[in-house]
């Protein structure tokens, strides 16, 4: 299955199950705690809060204490 077909299914699945939903949201939480084991926390919040709760850079910025060019930083680094 093509990416954007698994996307989109995913989707279908989450908006119409609840136990889809459920499951896909423990799967993700699940994705995120092998992630902040791997990276710097620094990198793991500004993921959080970019991919999870879409705030943007200069808004993680302001709330980290830091400078755009970091949080970029702490983007790049942390995705790869």
């Amino acid at each position: 299955m093509k990416d954007r077909e698994f996307f989109l299914e995913s989707m279908h699945i989450r908006h119409t199950s609840p136990h889809g939903n459920f499951e896909i949201k423990e799967h993700i939480a699940f994705c995120f705690t092998c992630v902040s084991k791997s990276i710097p926390l620094e990198q793991h919040i500004t993921l959080l809060l970019k991919e999870i709760y879409d705030f943007k850079v200069m808004e993680i910025a302001i709330i980290m204490d830091q400078t755009e060019a970091m949080i970029k930083y702490y983007l790049h680094t942390g995705s790869n």
